[in-house]
């Protein structure tokens, strides 16, 4: 029996999150949510998801500062930038030092979100962390 892949949503757009949750959950994720960057360290201490998709803006805690304080707890766990087009390049190096593992562009299809996913948790290389 395959285990279940738990995948954590987090974005502060209630629309996003119905809509790319109800996928999810359609294709056989358990599927996690959050709405802010202090609800999704919350959520990873409790059950620590297999892929994490993280909001790039956000208030009070963005995108950067959630996965700092991820990395720094000592969490691994492959995560997915949620971008939008206005998402300034520069924000993107930020990330990459910290070990991201993709970027979705929020007005891409579900389909792209899926290839995106797959290739998240896909292992990397011969390092195992």
């Amino acid at each position: 029996m395959a285990r279940q892949i738990r995948v954590l949503l987090v974005d502060d757009e209630p629309d996003f999150l119905e809509t790319v949750s109800y996928w999810l959950t359609s294709q056989g994720y358990a599927v996690a949510l959050a709405t802010s960057g202090g609800e999704a360290l919350q959520r990873i201490a409790q059950q620590p998801p297999h892929v994490i998709f993280l909001d790039l803006i956000m208030p009070v805690m963005d995108g950067l500062e959630t996965l700092q304080r991820i990395r720094s707890a000592g969490v691994t766990t492959p995560v997915v930038l949620l971008a939008t087009t206005e998402c300034p390049p520069a924000s993107l190096v930020a990330f990459g030092a910290l070990g991201i593992s993709g970027v979705f562009q929020k007005q891409d299809s579900l389909e792209v979100f899926q290839q995106v996913l797959e290739s998240a948790l896909t292992p990397r290389g011969p390092s195992r962390s």
